[in-house]
């Protein structure tokens, strides 16, 4: 009677069944570098799309909420860090709001620094509020048909995105 032999693998067969399997390995791996790395880039553009977008309507809202008196670019206000970019007013009248206010957007080149100031006017004016927007940001605002020109670019890590929205005070 014949026994069936009993084989095993061959140091070979063993050699090429690793090789295939760590190119395998190597590809999916690959692939998924890949993937994350294009999902990642596109969460970073998502995300300064969002920012920029957010900071240039924040800025026309002000504008648009604004007389057509009560508005300065470049404004010549004593500020404690950064340079005053724009200046709007928040009232038509002092009588509206108790005294007159303005909000005064700084930026501070270093740091790319945003903020918004409310400021009661005065000698020196007073600082009645102080937000910091954004950092990392460049905006630059110019005029515009009546209105402000306002261009905002926001970086982050490889992600660039710049917007550019006009605006025009409503209230006469």
């Amino acid at each position: 009677m014949n026994r069936p032999t009993e084989r095993g693998y061959t140091l070979l067969e063993i050699i090429i069944a690793l090789a295939l399997g760590t190119l395998v390995v190597g590809l999916v791996g690959a692939l998924f570098l890949f993937s994350f790395r294009t999902w990642q880039r596109g969460s970073d553009l998502r995300a300064v799309q969002i920012e920029a977008t957010t900071i240039a309507d924040l800025i026309a809202r002000d504008i648009r909420a604004a007389s057509q008196a009560g508005i300065a670019l470049r404004p010549d206000v004593a500020v404690e860090s950064g340079t005053p970019l724009l200046a709007v007013s928040t009232a038509a009248s002092a009588e509206e709001s108790g005294g007159a206010r303005w909000i005064v957007y700084t930026l501070d080149e270093r740091q790319g620094e945003l903020r918004r100031l409310l400021l009661e006017r005065g000698d020196p004016p007073s600082v009645l509020e102080a937000r910091r927007i954004a950092s990392g940001v460049s905006v630059h605002l110019d005029p515009a048909d009546g209105g402000v020109a306002v261009e905002v670019e926001v970086r982050r890590g490889g992600a660039s995105f710049r917007i550019r929205r006009a605006a025009a005070p409503q209230n006469p």
